[in-house]
């Protein structure tokens, strides 16, 4: 029994110093993945700043999350998923203003107009634009300007998906939440920053722990 006990604490001390390895060189890549995109993102945001309203909530988020790979109800393995967040937002007081702010921005910045209901009831899509089919997990990349309606009853609203995410470390700006109480123009970008299959840590004979213990790899932004 003690034999059996002193392997399996071997076998996952081997799995903890791995995953310092695999620790750093994400971080590695990340910051190599921030140094390419952050910048770009930071002047589209100071381009938006300098319209004639400028948008009273702006941040630059990285927003890391584990996704699972699971048999039944049983974590398999984990990955670390991140990505960077621009998001802008002007109060507006209703859709004709969020599309005359939207008429100031270029398509580049805001995608396609397009029309038809969201899933998210309250949101209603006003531009679009995303990444070529095809493009690989973690370089993947998506525009979008909703119009966001006040919230008016006590049921969960829309607007609580456009602040900033559990695991998200503010690179720029402030992270606020969106005021439930007013109407909102949002614009986000979206982009995958990588993904890498984490493993396990064997803690116990049948679950899976995380062996970053729920806290991402997040790399270091350019100055």
């Amino acid at each position: 029994m003690a034999l059996a006990v002193a392997a399996y604490l071997l076998v996952n001390g081997v799995g903890w110093i791995k995953a310092r390895g695999t620790r750093a060189e994400i971080n590695k890549e990340l910051t190599s993945a921030l140094a390419q995109k952050l910048p770009p993102e930071r002047a589209a945001q100071r381009d938006l700043i300098a319209l004639p309203k400028p948008p009273e909530i702006s941040f630059i988020a990285e927003d890391c999350e584990f996704p699972t790979t699971d048999s039944g109800w049983i974590v398999q393995s984990y990955r670390q998923a991140c990505r960077l967040v621009t998001t802008s937002a002007w109060p507006v007081t209703d859709r004709a203003e969020a599309n005359a702010i939207l008429g100031q921005v270029p398509e580049r910045v805001v995608g396609d107009p397009v029309t038809g209901e969201s899933p998210l009831s309250g949101c209603t899509p006003l531009r679009r634009a995303d990444s070529d089919e095809g493009t690989p997990v973690g370089s993947r990349s998506s525009r979008a300007a909703v119009f966001v309606e006040a919230q008016t009853n006590d049921d969960w609203w829309c607007g609580k998906s456009y602040g900033p995410a559990y695991r998200s470390t503010i690179l720029d700006g402030t992270g606020a939440e969106l005021d439930p109480a007013r109407n909102w123009l949002v614009v986000t970008h979206k982009q995958e920053l990588g993904e890498w299959n984490l493993g396990c840590l064997h803690w116990s004979i049948l679950f899976c722990d995380n062996p970053f213990g729920g806290k991402p790899a997040m790399g270091t932004p350019p100055v």
